[in-house]
């Protein structure tokens, strides 16, 4: 399920052809749920991946490095190909984060709530196309929503008496206040 925030009525997709140094400073906001992907790498952030974040583009791109990097010293003795194959890529993304060539950052949030700035605002921005979709029942089900398959009527259930609420028992679990273990007796 999706963090704050109302989840839209439509998802959203941000295509950015990221041509110059400026277009690396432009704001972003990409929730927790979103997909991020440049094509020309092959690469994408899958979501849930990653916590939202306000940020730039540039910012993106240094967040995914340091995931990319972290672990890398204990991978390179245990797994020296895999880590061989992260330095490549993770050489790549800096490549793009300097802006060696241009690229394109897709951001495709299903929630509706990501964004990305246009600086020229009111007019249009020809390097940026926005698309608002409909989500499909994977994408609801993804954040929390429900999915009626009975031709969108809702079941409808009674409401808990409050002799119901009175015998349910909630159980939660605590850490023992002195050494924080598990305590079992709760």
């Amino acid at each position: 399920p999706i963090s704050a925030g109302r989840i839209q009525d439509q998802g959203v997709r941000y295509s950015l052809s990221v041509r110059t140094k400026q277009d690396l400073n432009r704001e972003v906001v990409k929730m927790d749920c979103a997909t991020t992907k440049i094509p020309e790498l092959d690469f994408e952030i899958p979501p849930f991946t990653q916590k939202g974040a306000l940020t730039t583009i540039e910012g993106l791109i240094t967040r995914a490095i340091a995931g990319l990097e972290q672990d890398q010293t204990a991978r390179r003795e245990e797994y020296k190909d895999v880590a061989a194959k992260i330095d490549e890529f993770i050489s790549k993304l800096q490549r793009v984060k300097h802006m060696d060539s241009p690229f394109t950052l897709i951001i495709d949030d299903p929630s509706g709530n990501s964004f990305v700035e246009n600086p020229f605002s009111p007019q249009k921005d020809e390097a940026l196309t926005v698309i608002h979709y409909k989500r499909n029942a994977e994408q609801d089900s993804m954040l929390g929503l429900e999915t009626p398959e009975n031709d969108g009527e809702l079941e409808e259930t009674s409401p808990a008496t409050l002799d119901d609420m009175r015998n349910e028992v909630l159980k939660f679990g605590t850490n023992c206040p002195e050494c924080k273990a598990p305590d079992r007796k709760s």
